[in-house]
């Protein structure tokens, strides 16, 4: 594998009005790395590549560019964090930000604690009085079937056995047979 780094601009925040260059003569160079990647001896080892050259280079010589593709990165889109705008830079960032506010004192983790303890709380009442949102269909439809059968003084098995028996041109099978079991006291 080939990799080439090229750097096309120079910007900087330091001075007092910031600093931005095009880097954008044709005999500049740029750096070259050459890749092997190393056999694998075991399933439980990972793949690992060597660098086998490190040279700089011109740029009219960028054989890579025509054929790979490129991918530009600029410096003012990544911080401590990895790049800006992404879901593992909100959560790294907040669990910084935690961590330095957990690290800020003993009411910070008291209220931590008890935040924690109210979530608890919460929880344990939603699922106790809860909404039933962990109910499947079956469990949504049995709902109060207990109370209904009561009230009739028979189960759906025994209303079930009155019904006549159909074959299995009646059931509208062409092939096959209706095999069925009954209870009857």
């Amino acid at each position: 594998m080939v990799f080439q780094f090229d750097i096309i601009e120079i910007w900087s925040d330091l001075p007092p009005t910031p600093l931005l260059h095009k880097l954008d003569d044709a005999d500049q160079k740029m750096l070259e790395l050459v890749l092997l990647e190393k056999p694998v001896y075991s399933a439980l080892e990972p793949p690992a590549f060597e660098i086998i050259k490190a040279d700089l280079v011109l740029r009219s010589r960028n054989p890579v560019a025509s054929t790979s593709p490129q991918q530009t990165m600029h410096f003012l889109d990544w911080d401590d964090h990895g790049r800006k705008g992404t879901t593992a830079h909100a959560l790294t960032s907040f669990g910084v930000w935690l961590i330095d506010y957990l690290d800020s004192g003993v009411w910070a983790m008291f209220m931590f604690i008890l935040a924690i303890i109210a979530l608890f709380v919460l929880v344990c009442v939603l699922c106790v009085f809860g909404w039933g949102f962990w109910e499947d269909d079956y469990a949504q439809a049995q709902h109060g079937k207990a109370k209904e059968g009561k009230r009739r003084g028979k189960s759906d098995v025994e209303i079930a056995t009155r019904l006549p028996f159909r074959s299995a041109e009646e059931l509208g099978l062409s092939r096959g047979r209706v095999v069925g079991l009954g209870k009857s006291d």
